[in-house]
């Protein structure tokens, strides 16, 4: 999961607290077996990941899904941006032609 992570140029959110060693990844039960989970709270809904056999391989499953969150976030930005610039472009031209109609007509 280490070399993976490495390889997709992410880095996994270490922590000095979580018995994981990992940030929002923790100790689960499955057929009493040790495994792990990632837990992400966003906008006042739980999302949950897992079962992961190791610590590791849940933080890097972490490190994915903040990265496709923050492309979907990056993608919609961009889309608002555009959007907008459309808007003022539109509102520019219009109110030009409204302007030399207006001359026009008097």
């Amino acid at each position: 999961a280490l070399q993976l992570a490495e390889e997709e140029g992410l880095s996994l959110a270490r922590s000095e607290i979580a018995k994981s060693g990992f940030r929002n990844v923790s100790e689960c039960l499955v057929n009493g077996e040790t495994a792990y989970r990632v837990s992400l709270h966003m906008g006042g809904i739980r999302e949950t990941y897992g079962p992961f056999e190791t610590a590791e391989e849940a933080a890097l499953q972490l490190a994915r899904e903040m990265r496709r969150l923050e492309e979907k976030k990056r993608r919609r930005t961009e889309r608002e941006q555009a959007r907008r610039a459309a808007q003022v472009e539109a509102g520019g031209e219009a109110g030009e032609e409204g302007g030399e109609g207006g001359d026009g007509d008097g």
